[in-house]
């Protein structure tokens, strides 16, 4: 969560925005967005040896898997054009 959050550097540490050493801006400037289908701004964060659930289980805005950067909206249901899960998204 930090690391979306806050400035990180190429190592992925974290600092303030602005301070030496940490180049990168954060993914998230205004905390974690609500989710547009559950309402949630609650992330969960994968470890890296921890696989995503075969479905979302809407109890949290996101699930976020650091090491590989892929965030998923977490809200059970289906896209009504194409059928996709929202999971899949």
């Amino acid at each position: 969560l930090p690391q979306l959050l806050l400035a990180t550097d190429a190592w992925g540490n974290t600092g303030a925005i602005g301070m030496s050493g940490f180049p990168h801006r954060p993914c998230f400037t205004s905390g974690v967005p609500a989710n547009p289908i559950n309402g949630l701004s609650t992330l969960r964060v994968l470890g890296a040896s921890d696989a995503f659930a075969a479905t979302a289980d809407g109890t949290t805005g996101w699930v976020y898997k650091p090491c590989t950067g892929e965030i998923r909206l977490n809200a059970p249901g289906t896209v009504a054009i194409t059928g996709l899960p929202y999971w899949e998204l």
